[in-house]
């Protein structure tokens, strides 16, 4: 071999590295648009994926504080007119926020966790209807006390409801909570 192209191959070896960044660098710049894009998205969904579960978990956490008072007022018997006033509307629109949201809400964890998770909070929003029927088991006694057709409940009439709304609440609770502690993972 010459004295040239030893002295070229000397030279090539010793820049090799060299060589190897500068293509590296330059595949890099042709695909940069497609990175930066595909690092967007996986941002974007991270942060859709926080914000779907936050407000899931809140209108969750509002509807089950309102029923759990609503059940507690009639199964130990102290809830009265005023606070029948201003407990139901506020029951109301925590059912309607997460009633109305459903298919949002069921859409949204398909998309971004899954047809198992989406399954499950289909069932959570079944038992959520379940637990507004017995709710609205109630409505005859609020109704006519709200209505001032009566004076008081008639908790006779409402003992049986509210201690199967007691355990209705627990295992939606239960549920749910399982349920938001899968989307974490």
């Amino acid at each position: 071999m010459s004295k040239f192209a030893t002295a070229l191959k000397a030279s090539f070896l010793n820049n090799l590295l060299a060589y190897v960044v500068g293509v590296a660098i330059a595949i890099l710049s042709i695909f940069s648009d497609r990175i930066t894009e595909n690092i967007k998205d996986a941002i974007n969904i991270s942060d859709s994926r926080v914000t779907i579960y936050e407000s899931l978990a809140k209108d969750i956490g509002y509807y089950l504080f309102y029923v759990d008072v609503l059940q507690d007022g009639f199964e130990d018997r102290w809830i009265r007119k005023s606070g029948l006033n201003s407990l139901i509307p506020k029951y109301n629109n925590s059912i309607s926020q997460l009633r109305g949201n459903e298919l949002l809400y069921i859409s949204r964890v398909k998309r971004f966790w899954g047809n198992e998770e989406s399954e499950k909070l289909e069932k959570l929003f079944v038992e959520l209807g379940s637990l507004d029927d017995r709710v609205h088991d109630l409505n005859e006694q609020i109704g006519d006390v709200t209505s001032d057709f009566k004076d008081n409940i008639d908790f006779t009439k409402t003992d049986d409801i509210a201690a199967a709304m007691g355990i209705e609440i627990n295992e939606f609770r239960s549920n749910a909570l399982s349920f938001l502690n899968s989307l974490e993972n």
